[in-house]
């Protein structure tokens, strides 16, 4: 089976290294990847086996030392990447391929615990990597207001592995983003509220999502997840029941069974609980029931068989649907199947899903049936990053991966194996009580002793793991108590691979056996403070016959490829039977846009029709669609590592976030990443309530703070939001908009463009602010409680429709909040990194200091990418509880991020979003006194908003028809630009932050053209 090797007489063996070529070869492995690689053991090469040869030769670390990232870690990193790094002596990763991590002194270490399940099919996996890199050269980041062919061909690629009517495809960022969606998505079906999970299951941390997870470790001391009740789970180990051939695993417990053939004692008891809980703790009707088909986090934890389908069935009695959260069983890991709800023989309403989907990119997904999905339509759900080009190009791959390598047979196969050794070790050693799992979803779980299955101790667990670790093998930890060892690996290791592990794990097990038995013995004699120290081709303008009078497009010399893929027709046919339906509620566009290629400041379609891209993915793309340096940096660590967990230190990370603290001031240096704008505000919600111990959170009325749950709360547009309960304890109060609100004049805001309205204030005073503070005023006196949590606002509002308030509206609030005990977050998810010209942040321009700070969007140019900064005192308060990221601050997010701020600088793009965005402002102030039907614009640097009207007296919001009207027609003359406020009444212009005078010219030409073509046709 495996090579059994000397055991060691109670203490720890010197460091000599160890070889890890085949027998014979004699070369040792130098971090400048020489052809042998020395492995990280701590062992002479007698006391372990050869660790499994691999050919891959790694690059050599020349980053920052640890020393210097620990130091960050501590100044700059949340504090929960200390918490979270599971070992005494932390692994500092630089590099991966397949089943096998380096770190910077170029050991190499046999992962299997996959960055938390997290790499599917191998780090940096070749065909994976080769799909990213041509996506990353063609297309990063669109919205799905236009149509493109990844997102089309993902959709029916992912849909072909599911049974009927599992067929519509919500494509989010993460898991808890998933979870959170089937929650509100249950609870709009049915019409109910009620939620049931079970005990000692994680199905995500957000303030939603900690509802459903039933881990204390996970929760934090506030209101969350309202209308969750935990249920006891069917555990058949450590449960009140079990026996000897409850689940669907090739080890069974070692607990008795007196069970008759097909009769499971077990089964009907657990299921007797369940009936309990429906009896005493939920009403008569819910919404859902949530449950991992193998939990996770939890220990690998299985069911008796014909639980869940009997659960499913008592569930949808009740009026609720069925929810599988496949995060970390999907994907083939169980082997048997590709789903892990079909080795229960069921067919859930909803499936969940993340981590493997991408193989480490972030990305996550809901799939459920056409008659939930068209329950969903009565308000629109966006998502920036969801469904991206880059994240539909690499998950496909990973389909395609995991057919071609048979990576699901490989998990039967060595996972299977795996257990049934694992078994024989249970058998020999009393502290294994119990292994379990399928395919590559294992748990091992230790225990005092197998007659009291008490938890082995915390201590205990240590020792072992970092003894695993000492050897070369990485392994997880899970369990209520944290007495799972949990192996996930790669599904792509080997047998030879197992093996190696199998030697490493019984030879850890035999050290802390020899060292507990010494330590008995010490204390036999009296000894017992003795120290043992183990311590597109053609270039075609989007419009055939251009006007005389219309000045050309500005030329372009990029050439992009020739699309070769979907049919329009095509796409739309899956768009409307697979792609969640929002994506056809929000095609702007009476004639779709077919997007196919990016590049900079340009968009090219199927056709090969260029438009200029004023949008930019909803002000996302910050630097250009596929700049040749972000997109170089990005290659570089596809190539190097896309994925490990914040358990272990990664350079990536470290050198980002100093950077990224860099660029801010003091205090405001500790920072959380997370993997897009909904998570960061999400996030800093939880943190306010936290740290000021109270509860209501200001916003204003036409704000835009995300999509969740939770921000629904803060969101203040009756769009997006959904007829059931939301986030309590939010207030939306008076907008300080100074053109279409009570007060307004000519001076009053920040920007090149003032209104039109008139003004009488005196220099250095401005009525219409003190009248908006009036009324901050009144809504303290009225509206909330003395002490508050905090108050959101973004400098300039992006969905609102590029609003501006009155100058020094926000230091005269932020004042009037912290007299009320809040803190005030500043949202930069649109304004940030340099758009508003004169500063890199917009609430710099508003000479403001928050005590948060929001960003997303522009921080990775399209790559699915969030942060919250905050100060220490704020980020001391969050230890209360884990948080945990699955993929935020992932080396490629990081690498990503690093590189859009060098290139912000390097390219002196916010001095271009000042230059070109005043030019642009200034000329569109022209074109708005020349038609009735322009009664404002607004903005700063590259955020920009011009706000249609009936007429400029009455100022009365342009029809949605009208507006609509000009924006095809500025479309089909080649230009992108988006809409926003309440009534979609302002065209919204964020273009990258690369455009040209050139370019603003060829815009302003055309949308006067549009809105000239309208007055005569009316």
């Amino acid at each position: 089976m495996f090579k059994l090797v000397s055991r060691l007489s109670g203490r720890r063996a010197a460091v000599t290294g160890q070889f890890c070529c085949r027998p014979g070869s004699s070369q040792l492995h130098l971090a400048s990847g020489a052809s042998c690689q020395k492995s990280a053991l701590d062992y002479s090469s007698a006391d372990i086996p050869d660790m499994p040869s691999c050919n891959f030769k790694p690059e050599e670390y020349k980053g920052m030392s640890k020393e210097r990232m620990m130091e960050i870690r501590r100044q700059y990193c949340n504090p929960m990447t200390m918490k979270v790094t599971y070992y005494k002596k932390p692994v500092f990763i630089h590099q991966g391929h397949m089943q096998w991590l380096w770190d910077v002194d170029g050991r190499r270490y046999l992962d299997l615990f996959a960055g938390v399940a997290t790499v599917s099919v191998g780090h940096c996996h070749p065909k994976v990597t080769a799909a990213a890199e041509h996506q990353l050269k063609r297309l990063w980041h669109t919205t799905s207001i236009y149509v493109y062919p990844p997102l089309h061909e993902y959709c029916e690629k992912l849909a072909s592995y599911f049974p009927d009517p599992l067929k519509v495809i919500y494509l989010t960022n993460s898991g808890s983003e998933a979870n959170d969606l089937a929650m509100l998505m249950a609870r709009l079906h049915t019409g109910n509220f009620d939620i049931l999970t079970f005990r000692g299951s994680y199905h995500g941390g957000s303030p939603q999502t900690m509802g459903l997870t039933s881990n204390a470790a996970y929760k934090y001391p506030i209101a969350n997840g309202l209308g969750c009740t935990n249920t006891m789970c069917p555990d058949v180990f450590r449960g009140p029941w079990g026996g000897s051939h409850c689940r669907d695993s090739p080890v069974q417990t070692i607990r008795d069974c007196g069970c008759a053939q097909g009769h499971c004692m077990a089964n009907e008891q657990y299921i007797g609980q369940l009936k309990e809980t429906f009896a005493t703790s939920v009403p008569s009707r819910i919404a859902a029931f949530f449950g991992e088909p193998i939990q996770g986090v939890g220990g690998a934890v299985q069911y008796p068989r014909n639980y869940l389908k009997e659960a499913y069935k008592l569930v949808r009695e009740r009026g609720g649907v069925c929810i599988a959260d496949e995060v970390q069983t999907g994907f083939g890991r169980t082997g048997t199947h590709f789903w892990g709800f079909q080795g229960h023989d069921v067919i859930p309403d909803m499936v969940t899903m993340a981590k493997g989907i991408g193989n480490g990119f972030p990305m996550g997904a809901v799939v459920t049936t056409p008659e939930i999905a068209a329950s969903f339509a009565k308000g629109v759900h966006f998502n920036t990053f969801g469904g991206n080009p880059v994240a539909c190009a690499i998950a496909s791959s990973v389909l395609d991966t995991i057919k071609e390598d048979g990576a699901q047979q490989i998990s039967l196969d060595v996972g299977t194996y795996l257990m049934t050794e694992l078994a024989k070790f249970r058998d020999k050693y009393e502290i294994i009580g119990d292994v379990r799992g399928k395919g590559l979803q294992i748990g091992v779980e230790m225990v005092k002793d197998k007659v009291s299955r008490d938890p082995l101790p915390a201590e205990a667990m240590s020792e072992i793991f970092e003894d695993v670790k000492d050897m070369g093998v990485l392994i997880g930890k899970g369990g209520v108590y944290g007495q799972t060892f949990r192996i996930k690996p790669p599904m792509c290791i080997t047998r030879e691979d197992a093996d190696f592990f199998l030697a490493v794990f019984n030879k850890s097990i035999q050290n802390y056996m020899d060292r507990s038995l010494m330590r008995q013995s010490c204390c036999s004699l009296g000894l017992a403070r003795f120290h043992l120290g183990i311590g597109a081709v053609c270039q075609k303008p989007a419009f055939k016959h251009p006007p005389a009078d219309l000045p050309e497009m500005p030329p372009c010399d990029f050439q992009g490829e020739k699309y070769k893929g979907l049919s329009k027709e095509g796409m739309m046919k899956i768009r409307k039977e697979h792609c969640n339906p929002v994506t056809m509620s929000i095609t702007y566009y009476e004639r779709p846009i077919y997007i196919y290629h990016g590049y900079n400041q340009w968009l090219w379609d199927v056709d090969g029709r260029r438009y200029l891209d004023l949008f930019a993915g909803v002000a996302t793309v910050s630097v250009g669609h596929c700049n040749p340096k972000v997109t170089a940096a990005a290659e570089k660590q596809l190539k190097r590592l896309w994925h490990t967990t914040n358990i272990y230190v990664h350079p990536t990370l470290h050198e980002y976030c100093e950077k990224l603290a860099s660029n801010l001031p003091d205090p405001l240096k500790v920072i959380y990443l997370t993997n897009s704008g909904t998570e960061a505000n999400d996030l800093a919600m939880l943190m306010a309530r936290l740290y000021t111990g109270n509860y209501e959170i200001i916003t204003f009325r036409g704000s835009y703070h995300g999509g969740s749950q939770q921000t629904m709360g803060l969101t203040s547009n009756s769009s997006y939001k959904y007829p059931i309960a939301t986030s309590s304890g939010c207030t939306h109060v008076m907008c300080p908009d100074v053109f279409r609100g009570l007060w307004g004049g000519s001076h009053c805001r920040d920007s090149p463009v003032q209104t039109i309205r008139e003004c009488n204030c005196a220099p250095g005073q401005c009525m219409a602010k003190d009248q908006y503070i009036g009324q901050l005023n009144e809504a303290f006196a009225t509206s909330l409680p003395s002490r508050i949590a905090a108050f959101f606002a973004e400098p300039i509002q992006g969905m609102g429709g590029a609003t501006q308030y009155p100058k020094n509206y926000l230091k005269e609030a932020y004042k009037l909040v912290r007299e009320r005990g809040g803190i005030c977050i500043a949202d930069e998810v649109q304004t940030g990194f340099g758009r508003t010209g004169t500063h890199f942040w917009g609430f710099q321009g508003h000479e403001v200091m928050p005590d948060m700070v929001t960003m997303a969007k522009g921080i990775g140019n399209g790559f699915p990418m969030g942060a919250v900064v905050t100060t220490p005192e704020i980020a001391a308060s969050f230890g209360k509880a884990f948080h945990f990221n699955t993929f935020g601050g992932s080396p490629i997010a990081c690498a990503v991020g690093s590189s859009v701020i060098d290139t912000i600088k390097e390219e002196g793009l916010q001095q271009n979003s000042h230059d070109v965005g005043t030019y642009m402002l200034i000329e569109l102030a022209k074109l708005r006194d020349k038609h009735e039907i322009i009664g404002d614009v607004r903005g700063k640097g590259l955020q920009i908003g011009v706000e249609m009207v009936k007429d400029k007296a009455s100022r009365a919001p342009l029809s949605p028809q009208a507006a609509s009207d000009i924006f095809e027609d500025v479309k089909d003359m080649g230009v992108l630009i988006g809409k926003g406020g309440v009534y979609k009444q302002v065209f919204r212009i964020q273009p990258p932050m690369c455009i040209t005078k050139a370019d603003a010219d060829f815009f302003l030409a055309v949308f006067d053209r549009a809105v000239k073509n309208y007055m005569d046709r009316h």
